[in-house]
């Protein structure tokens, strides 16, 4: 007899490549869900989430002209321990100067109470799993030949500002953006903020000739 004319002889070879096809199947099919469940492991998937940088809304402003006051908020405080506010007067080499603790909310603040003389940089450090991260850099001039008031405050759709000398103003809302450009401010001078929300801006004014930079807050009604 012919095997290979009569197909009655296929079907038990026919049937062993499907057993064995199965099995295969079968053994992959544990290995590839635990890979698959794996992505969703909270771990794995807090690890995709974090962000390259938790530190926002990093801001500062003189007090008094003699101390700088620096703001930051963190996107979330379960991800790090503390903070180090590290300082640079080139804006390479950095030094730390205090160690901030984690609160129970994301606001955080630090006074230095003796800064460096005209422009310096500030940095806030942290850590994640070991790794270190770093804000971005923020630069500060410091410097007392400010001359200028600004009035009334709170304002309402007018504000006043005299200066001594030329100097640049800007107002920018609670998320940093500037809302009111005002150049060359000298002598007396008003500015329109009839546009502006109710509630709570920051003022800078520069005077860019001697690189120094002071911040209020004004308070619109």
């Amino acid at each position: 007899m012919n095997f290979v004319d009569n197909p009655r002889f296929y079907y038990p070879l026919d049937f062993m490549k499907r057993l064995i096809l199965l099995c295969f199947v079968s053994m992959l099919t544990p290995v590839c869900y635990a890979q698959y469940a794996g992505l969703f492991h909270p771990a794995i998937s807090n690890l995709a989430k974090e962000p390259k940088n938790i530190v926002t809304d990093f801001i500062y402003s003189l007090k008094g002209n003699t101390k700088i006051h620096l703001q930051w908020k963190v996107a979330s405080v379960d991800m790090v321990d503390f903070f180090s506010i590290e300082r640079s007067a080139n804006g390479r080499d950095f030094e730390m100067i205090e160690v901030v603790k984690l609160l129970s909310n994301n606001k955080f603040e630090f006074i230095d109470e003796s800064p460096l003389p005209g422009k310096s940089f500030y940095r806030i450090r942290t850590s994640l799993r070991g790794k270190a991260l770093y804000s971005h850099p923020l630069t500060v001039y410091m410097g007392n030949d400010l001359s200028f008031k600004f009035y009334p405050n709170p304002a309402d759709n007018i504000l006043i500002v005299r200066s001594d000398i030329p100097i640049d103003v800007q107002i920018a809302d609670a998320s940093g953006e500037v809302r009111i450009n005002q150049y060359r401010v000298l002598g007396l001078q008003t500015i329109n903020v009839s546009t502006l929300e109710k509630g709570i801006y920051m003022i800078r004014f520069t005077n860019k000739v001697s690189n120094t930079v002071s911040i209020e807050k004004l308070f619109k009604n």
